[in-house]
């Protein structure tokens, strides 16, 4: 969404910080098919004027133990995130669902194609150990960027500001450094 929002309107920011970007989504499917059969599940659902609901295995959200979850590897930080959903349920995440996953791939694409328009500074910093972003993707995005520097954060997973000390304090520094060296 940063990046997209960036591509739209270039002069809204001096500078660029994207955390574990969603540029692409691991899954077991390439993402060509994975949109096709998308876009058939959509249609014929649509068709036959049936609720398009969450896409296949997700739910509404459900608190997960710690061994199970994908975003961090710091047990307190998960427990905080877990406390926050479970008593602000306003905020709870679900899984995806067949249109979200829809729009998601055409913004994934679309910020990827258009990556080159990005003139700003722009720091991109990517988690070694993450399991819902394709860093891949994120890299192809980093090297068609003008101006862009790529951080690989070790030992760390998707989310980076939920990480264990040492991947975190790292994470904030180069973001505190990056802003401070483009003043």
């Amino acid at each position: 969404i940063g990046a997209l929002y960036a591509q739209k309107y270039p002069n809204a920011f001096s500078t660029l910080i994207l955390s574990a970007p969603m540029l692409g989504i691991l899954a077991p499917l390439p993402e060509t098919l994975t949109k096709v059969i998308v876009e058939a599940v959509i249609s014929v659902r649509s068709s036959f004027k049936l609720p398009i609901r969450y896409f296949w295995g997700q739910t509404n959200y459900q608190a997960q133990p710690f061994r199970n979850n994908r975003l961090t590897n710091s047990e307190v930080r998960y427990k905080v995130f877990k406390d926050m959903m479970v008593n602000y349920p306003q905020n709870q995440l679900g899984g995806i669902s067949f249109q979200w996953l829809l729009q998601a791939i055409k913004g994934m694409r679309k910020a990827r194609d258009r990556a080159s328009e990005i003139l700003l500074p722009t720091l991109v910093l990517q988690a070694e150990q993450d399991q819902i972003v394709d860093n891949r993707k994120m890299n192809e995005f980093v090297n068609d960027l003008p101006n862009a520097t790529l951080v690989k954060v070790a030992n760390a997973r998707h989310e980076l500001l939920f990480e264990q000390d040492i991947p975190r304090t790292l994470v904030l520094t180069k973001i505190l450094d990056f802003l401070a060296e483009h003043e």
